[in-house]
């Protein structure tokens, strides 16, 4: 099979180029971005669109990835945040529900009453409430 070159445009400000030596290949190199920016080129707590990617170390030591939206508003940027997670492979993913520390030291997701997962509001996307000292 002949090699292919996709262009992905998840918002107006990136494009990205993947190529592939076939549809496997593609479905490899572009699913893991169509996961986390592909569906998150808007904010799910105001619908705007000026949607940036953030990494940033923690602690000095562990590797945080967000996605942050500055769309202007009334009081100023948006604020709000989609927390992506990562997997041993260095695969990211939207991070949609509640977290909490094992007895192990690692994140797992906070579980209601009858077992299931607890998610979060408005795809996953939260804003830091300084009145609260929460996320909502």
């Amino acid at each position: 099979m002949a090699n292919m070159e996709i262009f992905y445009r998840p918002s107006p400000e990136i494009t990205i180029k993947v190529e592939a030596r076939g549809i496997q290949e593609m479905f490899q190199e572009l699913g893991p971005l169509q996961e986390v920016l592909g569906g998150n080129s808007k904010c799910g707590k105001c619908g705007g669109d000026k949607i940036r990617m953030v990494h940033r170390k923690a602690d000095g030591k562990y590797d945080v990835y967000e996605l942050l939206c500055e769309t202007p508003g009334p009081n100023g940027p948006c604020g709000s945040k989609l927390s992506l997670g990562h997997n041993d492979l260095g695969n990211l993913f939207p991070r949609r529900y509640e977290q909490t520390k094992g007895d192990d030291g690692k994140w797992k997701p906070k579980l209601d009453a009858d077992g299931k997962k607890i998610w979060l509001p408005n795809k996953g996307w939260v804003r830091w409430n300084q009145k609260t000292k929460s996320f909502s």
